[in-house]
């Protein structure tokens, strides 16, 4: 069965003793309304779930939990009994808190819920499901290199945008952006002014981000500006430090993530590249780092550059 747009849905094993499945909406009453639809999805398998987790950014979910319960399709909470742990976990940015609500138990709750959410190894394993090495690294054929726009010539192109195909989908790597850089930093969170993007590619992070702080207490105004990479990188005015975000598209060699901090002068907390490769200079600076297993660099001249 094919899986609803409006929900981005992962598996997570790496619990010794359960697998769980992740689904994520930006807008949780959509929860309320779907549930049924969400349910078949998640039992379409191939790997059925001990535990089901509806995540969505914002403060106490009791209120969501309990419209859940009482609103939604009665078949679908009949399709869960006695078979998988149904929650409903709400992030706070601001505050750090998540509330984590149960709506459907199926044996005595696991105490380890909450402690699995709060070590956020699950929104690594949701970047992990969004960026497949297949669908975002682009492999030129034989005899040709990507002319990049940093002037550099590779075999290879990293292309994030192409993973992006659906709102919830942008917004989840928006909340991960979130989590890592404005987590429990009301003062960070209000003092964003702008949130720079190298490509309007990816836009629509930079969009889903605005309303993640916005609604956790950040200026209703953030402004969003695109400097088109290289091409117009020296335009950019120096921003005050704590008062901008950076998103990079891609870099193999986070150069343009440290040319934004050296010419910019701002921090490591103001940039961040969406993803990059295991391989590269402090890859641990990026969103997420691509394995690039598959990936051999030849010194052969090409004959084109595409």
């Amino acid at each position: 069965m094919e899986r609803p747009s409006d929900f981005f849905i992962f598996n997570f094993s790496k619990s010794p003793t359960q697998n769980h499945c992740f689904v994520y909406s930006p807008d949780p009453s959509k929860f309320i309304k779907s549930l049924d639809s969400i349910v078949l999805a998640v039992y379409s398998g191939p790997d059925i779930p001990d535990v089901i987790v509806l995540i969505s950014a914002g403060k106490s979910g009791s209120n969501i939990a309990d419209k859940i319960k009482n609103d939604s399709d009665q078949a679908a909470l009949d399709r869960i009994g006695g078979k998988a742990s149904l929650f409903f976990a709400s992030i706070d940015i601001a505050s750090g808190k998540i509330d984590c609500q149960p709506i459907s138990q199926s044996k005595d709750r696991s105490p380890s819920i909450e402690k699995l959410l709060k070590g956020m190894s699950w929104a690594e394993e949701g970047l992990s499901s969004i960026f497949g090495e297949e669908e975002v690294i682009l492999v030129a054929p034989p005899g040709y290199t990507y002319h990049k726009p940093s002037g550099e010539s590779s075999t290879f192109f990293l292309k994030p945008d192409l993973a992006l195909s659906s709102s919830p989908i942008s917004s989840f790597v928006a909340l991960s952006i979130a989590i890592r850089f404005f987590f429990t930093k009301k003062q960070k969170i209000s003092d964003t002014k702008t949130i720079f993007v190298d490509t309007m590619a990816i836009s629509s992070v930079a969009y889903a981000l605005r309303d993640i702080l916005s609604t956790s207490g950040g200026p209703p105004g953030i402004t969003i500006s695109s400097f088109h990479s290289y091409g117009g990188f020296d335009e950019v005015k120096r921003p005050m430090r704590g008062t901008s975000i950076c998103l990079i598209s891609a870099s193999s060699s986070m150069s343009l993530h440290d040319k934004w901090i050296s010419d910019k002068g701002v921090s490591d907390e103001d940039v961040v590249t969406l993803i990059t490769l295991s391989m590269a200079k402090r890859a641990d600076r990026a969103l997420y780092a691509l394995p690039g297993k598959n990936i051999s660099q030849t010194k052969e001249p090409a004959k084109v550059s595409i």
